[in-house]
């Protein structure tokens, strides 16, 4: 084979390899992200999802400030 068919079938080669890994860590990281969503599903709302939920329904004439302090309460015991 000539030097520049060879050059030619390596780099080939090496993209094969290089999209290969990268299709790797796609369906790895789908496939993780799809087991959160499973876990979720099975587990239902837990109690921080639910109060969002509910302060942030579209039908809520004014914000519930006692709902939005306690929302911000949770996120502040999270950060610490």
């Amino acid at each position: 084979m000539s030097d520049n068919l060879m050059e030619k079938v390596s780099a080939f080669g090496e993209r094969l390899k290089i999209g290969g890994a990268e299709v790797g860590r796609k369906m790895s990281a789908g496939m993780s992200s799809m087991s959160f969503k499973v876990k979720e599903l099975l587990q239902g709302p837990n109690q921080e999802d639910k109060l969002v939920e509910d302060a942030t329904l579209r039908r809520l004439m004014s914000s519930d400030r006692a709902m939005n302090l306690e929302i911000r309460d949770m996120i502040n015991h999270q950060k610490s």
